[in-house]
């Protein structure tokens, strides 16, 4: 795949720029996908024909932009194909103003939630852990395509059939109550960048404990689950102004 790649040597006086806009390119043209490595430093700078501070000036800018995950070891990835620009900093600027109340709903959601997944891991039938495996298939597919907003309501449902599963109706209905309250996408922590894969790793650790009947591994996985949320959350950065750096 990275032989075939369309990469044209620049000339240009802004070549980080340049090579911004190539890669950015190949991926609205469909060349690059969600998901695929890019080639090599090395081989980017042989292809491009550029110096190694211009290839990774340019790496540090789409991965500042959200389209690139630099995994040590492994390479660069592309995590979004940019379409959530626009309105990303906008969400992202309203999660740092609301922090506090953000926490507080979190908080809370632990209390409810770690009671839910404590009473369906006794209490999932066969049909439950196979809708709660299908929900997670669907958001793994739509976080893979970096289709946030449809990733953002399967996490809902998902955390919606954990309190149907715990079979305690008035569980059921707090926990109907706080979700419907944050059904807007600003709400949602997912549209940080790498945080919908993160999640869907702990949905899959929670759902473990409850297949396996397990109930303070259900309950453990939970717990950490809204902790992690939290520092996400919590260590959002933001510039002097309050919003996001772009």
């Amino acid at each position: 795949m990275t032989d075939e790649l369309p990469l044209e040597r620049i000339r240009s006086a802004r070549i980080s720029d340049a090579a911004v806009e190539q890669i950015t390119s190949l991926i609205e043209s469909g060349h690059i996908k969600i998901g695929d490595r890019l080639p090599s430093e090395r081989e980017l700078i042989r292809r491009l024909g550029v110096s190694r501070t211009s290839v990774r000036e340019a790496l540090r800018t789409l991965e500042a932009q959200g389209i690139l995950e630099v995994q040590p070891g492994r390479g660069a990835f592309i995590v979004s194909d940019g379409r959530q620009k626009d309105f990303l900093a906008p969400i992202l600027n309203w999660l740092s103003d609301h922090q506090r109340d953000m926490l507080d709903i979190i908080e809370v959601r632990e209390a409810i939630e770690s009671k839910a997944v404590y009473l369906a891991a006794q209490r999932a039938a066969e049909d439950d852990l196979h809708e709660l495996e299908s929900v997670l298939g669907q958001m793994e597919r739509h976080v893979t395509r970096g289709e946030v907003d449809k990733a953002t309501e399967l996490d809902r449902v998902f955390h919606r059939m954990l309190c149907d599963v715990s079979g305690n109706n008035f569980l059921r209905t707090l926990a109907d109550n706080i979700l419907q309250a944050l059904a807007e996408p600003r709400y949602s922590i997912l549209v940080v960048p790498g945080r919908a894969e993160v999640s869907l790793a702990e949905h899959r650790a929670i759902l473990d404990g409850i297949r396996t009947s397990d109930p303070d591994a259900a309950v453990a996985a939970m717990l950490a689950h809204m902790q992690s949320v939290k520092r996400s959350l919590s260590s959002l950065p933001v510039d002097k102004r309050g919003s996001p750096p772009q």
